[in-house]
């Protein structure tokens, strides 16, 4: 990792102030920034100085277009987010979420559960440049419908249920929810719903629903409003 070179830098500012969240320009950008210089730059991401791959995942989308992706969804949470709240972020990557409610809601306790051992080393290496150990906690497992093992893109992780993981942190409550874990929403938070005490159920949920909506109809039958929805994402309230 370093930091940008005069010709990384130009192309990430281009992509920042012109690319509308545009997916070529953040692909074809992240691969000239790449060919530029090393495999990772340090670069602002609110405010934060982060360690970011401009050709992987969340990653890339937070050097190359970080304030045009899920512009919404994030004002939701922010909006929601109350000194001293707690975020969950299931399936947190490189921390899209996680880094900017730690930089927008700076008394806001985030727990990143991310299973995938790279991404996971990540956000502990940029948790620790920014000196955040006290407010973003990492948890390096899947969640699932039972606790086990389970094989996630050829990766034995470790996995939990999230009303377990929950408790054994010791939350007594869930100000916002955050959930993108490519189509295993319902395996979450169906079991979570069913088990949890209503305590814990939380205040505000975002989750992707362009593989399944069941967990969404579960919400809206037990109580939840719907406030947004993108084309990727759908924003619930507890009322």
């Amino acid at each position: 990792m370093s930091a940008p070179t005069l010709g990384q830098k130009a192309i990430i500012e281009f992509s920042r102030r012109l690319g509308f969240g545009n997916g070529a320009i953040r692909k074809y950008g992240g691969r000239l920034v790449r060919r530029l210089g090393g495999e990772k730059v340090v670069y602002r991401y609110h405010g934060l100085n982060l360690i970011l791959d401009p050709l992987a995942g969340s990653s890339r989308i937070m050097l190359m277009t970080p304030y045009w992706y899920d512009a919404k969804e994030r004002d939701f949470i922010r909006q929601r987010l109350s000194n001293g709240g707690v975020f969950v972020d299931i399936g947190a990557n490189s921390g899209f979420y996680s880094f900017f409610v730690a930089a927008h809601c700076q008394s806001a306790r985030v727990f990143a559960f991310e299973p995938m051992p790279h991404h996971a080393a990540l956000l502990r290496e940029n948790v620790a440049l920014n000196d955040l150990q006290d407010r973003v906690t990492v948890m390096e497992m899947g969640l699932c419908e039972r606790e086990g093992v389970t094989d996630i893109d050829g990766h034995a992780v470790a996995c939990n249920t999230l009303l377990n993981a929950v408790q054994q942190q010791k939350l007594t409550s869930i100000e916002c929810l955050k959930i993108d874990i490519e189509g295993m929403e319902d395996s979450v938070l169906l079991p979570f719903f069913r088990d949890a005490p209503r305590s814990l159920w939380p205040k505000a949920i975002v989750g992707e629903h362009i593989f399944t909506d069941q967990w969404r109809d579960l919400c809206l039958s037990l109580g939840y409003r719907q406030h947004l929805r993108t084309q990727y994402n759908i924003a619930l309230t507890l009322d």
